[in-house]
Parts: structure tokens; sequence; C-alpha cells
């Protein structure tokens, strides 16, 4: 356990490599740097005045079930791979939360996949240009990505919660703000589907030409997108979906 206070935590070198750790949680702190390869059964920060940065030279491994991420601070920025082999990932930041393109969040597990709560509080931005993948092992369950915004816009790239059984996608961008797709949103197994839910309070726009949804939606609805003032402001929504219910 770590108590900085407002001063900050710098990982720099290598943390539970050949053993990993048990849980690791950090009660306060600035800044938190996470520079190299870090291997615990979960990391839980519970509060920040700064940024907590998975730097580009680590990978974050964690182990076990349960949330083995749970990360609550100002800015969180993810330039690393996030592995938690069908943990849960939860991350809420007040100004942003960041996974840039060299990083991913990988929740695959040997059994279920983990679950990625994702929440921009305040009026915290949520953008993800990495990738999310939640897919079960086998025939199991991939785990459930809900996106959510109080009062910020939220940009995305590729999620993958399809696998063999499904799970749904809920993306929420509160406030008039917009919800922007810049790639592929996969909700569709092997065994069964599952359903993508977009609710904008501005726009959802696509990001570019081959950004869309797939849902296959056997039963039911496909999935649904809300918007506070249209779909597609300034370029079109595609999706493969076979239901999309577009309530303004």
């Amino acid at each position: 356990t770590l108590t900085a206070g407002t001063g900050s935590v710098n990982l720099t070198d290598t943390v539970g490599v050949g053993v990993g750790l048990g849980a690791v949680t950090i009660n306060s702190a600035n800044n938190v740097t996470v520079s190299n390869t870090f291997n615990a059964a979960s990391l839980t920060q519970t509060a920040g005045t700064g940024t907590t940065l998975f730097a580009n030279t680590s990978s974050i491994t964690t182990f076990g079930p349960g949330t083995n991420l749970n990360i609550i601070t100002t800015t969180i920025d993810i330039r690393a791979d996030v592995i938690t082999s069908g943990g849960n990932v939860s991350l809420t930041g007040s100004t942003d939360v960041n996974l840039y393109g060299a990083g991913s969040i990988d929740t695959t597990g040997t059994g279920a996949g983990g679950t990625v709560t994702i929440n921009g509080t305040d009026s915290g931005t949520v953008t993800l240009n990495g990738t999310v993948e939640t897919n079960g092992a086998g025939e199991t369950n991939s785990g459930q990505v809900d996106i959510v915004t109080i009062d910020g816009a939220i940009a995305v790239s590729n999620i993958d919660a399809g696998g063999s059984t499904a799970a749904d996608i809920r993306i929420t961008s509160g406030g008039i703000n917009s919800l922007t797709l810049y790639g592929l949103l996969t909700t569709d197994g092997l065994a069964a589907d599952a359903d993508v839910n977009l609710i904008s309070g501005a726009g959802i726009v696509d990001g570019n030409a081959g950004a869309y949804n797939s849902a296959a939606g056997d039963s039911g609805l496909g999935g649904e997108a809300q918007t506070g003032i249209g779909i597609g402001v300034g370029k079109a929504l595609e999706t493969t979906m076979a239901t999309l219910a577009a309530i303004s």
C-alpha cells in the first residue's frame, strides 16, 4: 500500500517480475508513473490529483479474478499494453482518459473475458485510439464494455467484445458532446450476439470512411443510437447492424 499525499509515485524499474506481487493499492498521489513492466494480482488507485501514466515502455499485466485494474484520478494516460487475463478494468478520470495508439486494453481470459468500464466525471473526456478486446476463451462470455461521460466528448477506435458469446458495448457521451467512431465496434459472437448502444447529447460521427459497427443482433434490436441533434453530423454513420434504431 502506497500513500503519497501530494507527492508522486514513480515506478521506473520492473515490478513483480519473476514473482508477481499481490494486490497493490495507491491511496493518494499527485502523479503516478509506471515506466516498466508491472506484474501484480491487482493495481488500485483510489485517489489522485494529477496524471497516472502507463508509459510506452511498460507492459501492465495483472492476474486473478475481480477488478484487476481500478484507477480513479484526474487524468489517465495509457501508452502501454494492459493485460488482465480475464480480470476487469475500471478507469475514472475527471479531466481525461486516454488510450494512445501504441497502447491496448486486453481482458481476454482463459475463461470469461473481463469487463471494461470507463467513466469521465465532471467534464472529463474519453479518447481511445488504441484497441480494446474483451473476448472470452472457448464458449465463455466476453466482457461488457461501458463508456460514459457526464459532460465530455468521447472518441473510440476498435472495440471487440465478440468472441464466442458476445457482450454489449454501451457508449454514452453526456452533455452536448459528440461521440466519434474511428474504428470497428464488434459484438457478433460465434455462439451468441450482443448489442451496440450509442447515446450522444450532440452527434454520433463516423470519424473515417472505414468506421462502422458490427452487431448481428439475431433476436430483437441489434443496437440503438440516440442523439440530441442527429446522427452523422458532418458525416454519415455506417453500420452493419441487423437493426439500428435512431432516436432524436
